[in-house]
C-alpha cells in the first residue's frame, strides 16, 4: 500500500502541472534501479501511459503506477 500525505499531494500536483501533465489523468511512475555501491535507488517520473504490466495505486487523489 502507498500513502500520500496532503503536503506530498500538493507538491505532486504542482510539479505535474508545471511539466504539462494532468494530475487527474496522468501518473507518478515509481521504479527501483540499481544504485551501484550504495544499493538500490528509487526512480520517480511522470507518465501518461499505463501498460498491462503496471499496477495502479491511488491515494489522496494521486495516481501512482509501478511495474508488477
Amino acid at each position: 500500500m502507498i500513502k500520500v500525505s496532503e503536503t506530498a499531494k500538493k507538491k505532486v500536483i504542482e510539479l505535474m502541472t508545471d511539466d504539462g501533465f494532468d494530475p487527474t489523468k496522468d501518473f507518478v511512475r515509481v521504479g527501483v534501479k540499481s544504485g551501484g555501491c550504495s544499493g538500490l535507488s528509487y526512480d520517480l517520473k511522470f507518465d501518461s501511459s499505463k501498460t498491462e504490466d503496471d499496477q495502479l495505486f491511488q491515494d489522496n487523489d494521486v495516481r501512482i503506477v509501478v511495474d508488477k
